[in-house]
């Protein structure tokens, strides 16, 4: 009853999906907005989603610095699936 799972959904598919969620009477705990480049538009968005009702934490993550590197948080949040980061 208090697991909670994980999607990663382009981003313009976000409102779909909570309706979807709605529907099932599961509720998001946490989104993370995800972009390629400080300069691009949003791309995806990572939802952590549950059966219990809490407040949602947000937060966003770039993916490439401004000087096209990989930034500290994609690099933290993915370090042990890559080779080389």
């Amino acid at each position: 009853d208090d697991g909670s799972f994980f999607v990663l959904l382009p981003f313009h598919r976000t409102k779909y999906f909570e309706e979807l969620l709605a529907k099932s009477k599961l509720f998001i705990r946490e989104k993370v907005f995800i972009k390629q480049t400080p300069k691009h538009d949003l791309f995806r968005i990572m939802l952590c989603v549950g059966r219990l009702a809490t407040a949602i934490n947000e937060s966003e993550i770039i993916i490439m610095n401004e000087e096209n590197k990989y930034s500290k948080g994609f690099r933290e949040l993915l370090g042990d699936y890559y080779l080389s980061l």
